[in-house]
């Protein structure tokens, strides 16, 4: 029996990683990313989201133990005493804008996924985790994954084509 049940109607509400009503059934044990650290000079928060890889993806989660990409990135800002716009519609435009060169760890990347002129998927840039002179990402990436990291997120094609910007919460 699912968790959440969530109901979209096309129109009215554009679900964040498209992926509405969906859970998966992973459990809710410790996560799997307990050794891996953040890269030297990266912000607290990456550590926090970093933390959570290996739990499971609930659209409409906000943590601590399931979550949907808006709300990982929601409640690891919370969890040092940030707040932040909730769903990828707030956090987008509510935030301010970094260009690739400007990025830091902690700074949110911004996706369309489904190529329809509109954000609907956000990640945490997570530094350089594998040191092979890249950005990495943690996110809650679907049903499927739940929260992982994706490594050398600008050279894969798949991202590349759904990148649509960056924002920081830095102040």
């Amino acid at each position: 029996m699912p968790l959440v049940t969530v109901t979209w109607n096309k129109g009215v509400a554009s679900p964040p990683c498209d992926h509405p009503g969906v859970v998966t059934n992973w459990g809710d044990g410790p996560t799997v990313a307990d050794s891996v650290a953040a890269p030297a000079g990266a912000d607290r928060v990456v550590q926090v989201a970093l933390n959570q890889v290996g739990k499971r993806y609930v659209w409409g989660a906000k943590g601590p133990n399931q979550f949907d990409c808006s709300g990982l990135v929601q409640w690891a800002y919370a969890q040092i005493g940030i707040r932040i716009p909730t769903g990828t519609a707030n956090q987008w435009p509510g935030l301010p804008v970094v260009t690739l060169a400007q990025a830091k760890p902690g700074d949110l990347v911004f996706f369309d996924t489904l190529g329809a002129g509109r954000i609907t998927h956000v990640g945490m840039l997570a530094g350089d985790l594998n040191n092979d002179g890249t950005w990495d990402m943690v996110h809650a990436a679907s049903p499927e994954y739940g929260v992982r990291i994706d490594y050398s997120v600008f050279e894969r094609p798949y991202y590349a084509k759904m990148f649509r910007g960056i924002r920081t919460v830095r102040r």
